[in-house]
């Protein structure tokens, strides 16, 4: 009978655990600005509709700063709103949540 012994590296887990983290939550607050961005705007991405309220000129890049490291949020510029609208108010050019 053999004896299998299996170790396990805590800290390459913990890594691995606070990457899936942080993926997670930007790709969540990214989705959750390109949906704003459509309500505001009535329209998606490159689609043209009578009922378009605005429109977009690309997006720029914010650092939300988590606990589970840097998280680049992509907050599409649109037109006539200024960055007020969003879930996050990004004036400040950068956010803190700890």
């Amino acid at each position: 009978m053999s004896n299998k012994i299996i170790h396990l590296n805590e800290g390459a887990i913990k890594l691995e655990l606070k990457e899936l983290v942080r993926n997670s939550v930007e790709e969540t607050l990214n989705e959750l600005l390109e949906q704003e961005a459509l309500e505001l705007t009535n329209a998606g991405r490159y689609e043209r509709t009578e009922e378009r309220q605005g429109y977009r000129s690309g997006h720029y890049e914010r650092n939300l700063t988590t606990t589970s490291g840097d998280v680049k949020c992509l907050y599409p510029a649109l037109m006539p709103y200024n960055c007020s609208y969003c879930v996050a108010n990004c004036s400040c050019g950068s956010i803190s949540l700890k």
